[in-house]
């Protein structure tokens, strides 16, 4: 923090080496898709504590996970918490603390998101298709947008730095 307040380094820089030291893949919170129930899962307290938000379900070679962004992934104690208050698998990745409380605050105030929108909207959630087989919602880390976040894919048309209104205009 010192360094950053001295303008020696940025919080970007700071988190790409512990990335590296670490051996955690980095998250950008603003550019990536937070489920707002699966982050609701472990209680506001122990989040903002510890600097940890559950971001959505996935799954892995070895099974279903949930990805999970935290500001000090060496806790390993931390870690063990998290997923026996999910009741699953983790995925660990890395975040910088101003965004995580950016979005810790945005995930307590009870906002929609995207995300959360499309599943009201199409009466489905993440990895489920709509009755009439038109849509189905898939998360996922990259449509090559980041410029653009959030973005969605409907067919091979693009739509990006969507809001829950906008969704609207693409269904």
């Amino acid at each position: 923090e010192t360094l950053i307040n001295k303008g020696l380094t940025t919080e970007e820089e700071i988190q790409k080496f512990l990335a590296i030291q670490l051996g955690y893949p980095t998250v950008r919170l603003d550019r990536t898709y937070i489920d707002a129930a699966t982050a609701r899962l472990i209680p506001e307290k122990f989040g903002r504590r510890f600097g940890v938000l559950p971001l959505y379900r996935s799954e892995s070679a070895s099974g279903p996970v949930v990805v999970v962004a935290m500001t000090d992934p060496s806790n390993i104690m931390v870690q063990d918490e998290v997923r026996k208050a999910l009741g699953e698998e983790i995925f660990v990745t890395l975040a910088s603390t101003s965004q995580m409380n950016t979005f810790l605050d945005r995930i307590w105030a009870g906002g929609e998101g995207v995300g959360d929108h499309l599943m009201r909207r199409l009466g489905i959630r993440f990895g489920e298709t709509t009755a009439d087989g038109r849509f189905t919602l898939l998360p996922t880390v990259c449509l090559g947008a980041c410029d653009r976040a959030p973005a969605m894919m409907v067919d091979d048309d693009l739509h990006g730095d969507l809001t829950p209104e906008g969704v609207d205009s693409v269904l």
